[in-house]
């Protein structure tokens, strides 16, 4: 039977796991596409809220799914100080365009 205490250390495992492959993946925005520091962090939260949308049910097959879904990402976004990624989007000179 596995403890109280195990499964937290395996959370806590979990959660530092994550945090290691955020912090990677905000480096090789950085590094790579020349985004700043905080471009790299507003994508990356955009991805994540994205992906919990994804999880809850959400989906963008259709344009009305899709105008329903982005204008929850805006919202939750907007909430968490983050601009509007379909307005903002990562620099033309990180993106080469």
């Amino acid at each position: 039977m596995v403890t109280r205490q195990q499964q937290d250390l395996a959370r806590t495992r979990e959660l530092v796991e994550h945090t290691l492959i955020l912090e990677r993946a905000k480096g090789v925005l950085i590094e790579r596409l020349g985004c700043s520091p905080t471009e790299a962090t507003d994508h990356l939260t955009h991805l994540a809220v994205h992906g919990f949308l994804h999880l809850v049910g959400y989906d963008h097959e259709s344009d009305a799914d899709a105008e329903t879904m982005e204008q929850l990402e805006r919202d939750i976004l907007a909430r968490l100080n983050v601009p509007d990624p379909y307005l903002a989007p990562i620099s033309a000179e990180a993106t080469g365009v």
